[in-house]
């Protein structure tokens, strides 16, 4: 962390850069002086997203740093520009104008090109990127940087699968069944060629301000597919920073295009994604609720969907494991950014015979966790997005323990750090009918229940409508295959917390969505396959 002298420093420095630039650019008095002192190079926020200078009178909405010590003007980080549906319905004729120039005017090697410098581009800022994702997010500086070098491996991923067979341009040939005059030789070829679906709506959340963005929009680009973007209210600032580097990296004007909405022009935005005709695929992450109101939407076009929604992922600890390793993959799985992961456990399962040690190595494990701001260079857990979830979590700890939990560890918020901090908490004894066993918690929870055979414990893991990840551990290597097949989950970790990346499918099935994304498989979501007959 830099001195407050030299914060202040840095940020006279910048403010006066930026009042020098023009009117298009990032409003002098918008950013936060804790904003400026933390990147070197305010032009990645100088941009269509920030509201002008010029004239007054442009609708905008506050982004504010979630590990702030108090609420209010001092949490300020940004203003943003609030856009609504009209704003949303030019991007898409951007998008849409701006179609047939990537999809046909560009070979697969020139779009991996441009994917490949624009990687290198977001390593080159990478501290920059970090430090503006930890303040608008609250995730600890080290995770940031995690999920840069993540977000990267997207882009990296699809511009080499960008030149494969299996992407646009790409296809197949099947023998033709049909016979010449001769009534003996093959007639006709049979060929499948794929083909990019077209314009993209991408709409994604707060939580993986970068990765969510370059897992949809890297294989889309590398389609030949032309985007819409409409990031999370809470961390547009990420994206724009993205948006620009991409810009430098030679993707043309209306092929990544961004809408930043706040809370109340979300809704129509969204509609007008869903709505268009000029939209031919929508892609989201986020909550269930509006995943199912999204498809509902999209109905009317009949567009291409991929949802990666909500989870309640259990992890199972049975009794021939490696009770040390399953701590790590436990600690991994549920404090990474707070626990607000969709992929994080919520329900720990855990053999009646090894519970008690279970219980006691994490709580050990648990008590080293270090609460604070994301810039802190010791913290190594933050805060949640707001105050809303540490309230949600308060009321789901209590109904547990009025259901007969234990509390082993933590349990309440922490207002002396901030409005958006709650303690590590570890809940035993918990009763499958309370409230934080039956939805997903997203947060620092950790809520075991014991079992006694495997039967019991699929069981008690399937026993849910989500169906995104579950993870277990064990020695027995037949326990791992036949498991890892009897659970109803779209991703199983087995002895292990942390197993997203970009070569493997990631997608939910029940109620956690449909489509995959990352690997090869989530390039054809971004694809059509067209039959083409030939007589000849």
């Amino acid at each position: 962390m830099l001195s407050q002298a030299a914060m202040r420093g840095r940020s006279a420095a910048l403010v006066a850069c930026l009042s020098a630039r023009g009117a298009s650019g990032l409003s002098a008095a918008a950013p936060s002086p804790s904003l400026l002192a933390s990147i070197r190079d305010p032009t990645l926020l100088d941009g269509s997203g920030f509201p002008s200078r010029a004239g007054g009178g442009v609708p905008s909405f506050r982004v504010e740093d979630p590990g702030a010590p108090s609420s209010g003007p001092d949490a300020a980080v940004a203003d943003v520009r609030r856009m609504g549906r009209g704003d949303a319905g030019e991007a898409i004729g951007r998008a849409s104008a701006a179609l047939p120039g990537w999809r046909d005017g560009t070979t697969a090697h020139a779009r991996s090109s441009v994917l490949s410098r624009w990687s290198r581009l977001i390593e080159e800022n990478r501290d920059d990127v970090a430090a503006i994702m930890t303040l608008e997010s609250g995730k600890p500086l080290a995770e940031s940087l995690g999920e840069v070098a993540y977000g990267r491996s997207f882009l990296d991923y699809y511009a080499a699968e960008a030149v494969r067979p299996s992407s646009a341009g790409g296809g197949f040939l099947s023998p033709s069944p049909f016979v010449g005059d001769d009534g003996a030789s093959p007639r006709g070829r049979i060929m499948a060629v794929h083909e990019a679906v077209g314009v993209c709506a991408l709409i994604t959340p707060w939580n993986f301000p970068i990765a969510m963005i370059t897992r949809k929009v890297g294989p889309a680009l590398a389609a030949g597919c032309t985007t819409v973007v409409k990031p999370s209210e809470l961390t547009p600032l990420t994206a724009i920073a993205l948006r620009t580097l991409a810009a430098r990296a030679g993707v043309p004007e209306g092929v990544f295009e961004l809408v930043t909405a706040d809370g109340t022009t979300t809704p129509e935005v969204g509609e007008e994604m869903c709505t268009s005709p000029h939209v031919r695929k929508v892609s989201f992450t986020g909550s269930t609720r509006v995943g199912k109101e999204l498809m509902r939407q999209c109905s009317g076009t009949v567009k291409r969907l991929s949802l990666e929604l909500g989870g309640n992922a259990a992890f199972i600890v049975f009794e021939d494991a490696d009770v040390d390793q399953a701590v790590d993959a436990a600690m991994a799985s549920k404090f990474r950014n707070a626990g607000q992961t969709c992929v994080c456990a919520d329900r720990f399962l855990v053999h009646k015979d090894v519970e008690q040690e279970f219980v006691s190595k994490l709580e050990k494990k648990m008590s080293q966790l270090v609460v604070g701001h994301g810039l802190e260079s010791d913290t190594t857990m933050g805060p949640l997005i707001s105050d809303l979830p540490v309230k949600a979590i308060s009321d789901k700890v209590r109904d547990a323990l009025s259901e007969g939990a234990t509390c082993v560890s933590g349990g309440k918020p922490m207002p002396s750090v901030g409005p958006n901090y709650f303690q590590p908490t570890l809940l035993a004894n918990v009763s499958p009918d309370s409230l934080i066993w039956r939805t997903e918690t997203f947060g620092p929870v950790v809520a075991v229940s014991s079992f006694g055979t495997e039967e019991e414990a699929v069981e008690l893991a399937n026993d849910t409508a989500s169906g995104l990840a579950s993870y277990f551990c064990t020695r027995d290597m037949s326990r791992a295959f036949r498991v890892s097949s009897r659970l109803e989950n779209g991703i199983v970790g087995v002895n292990e917390g942390i197993i997203s990346n970009a070569a493997a499918p990631f997608g939910g099935v029940k109620e956690s969505g449909m489509g995959r994304e990352g690997s090869s498989m989530g390039l054809s979501e971004y694809l059509e396959t067209k039959y083409i007959f030939l007589n000849t």
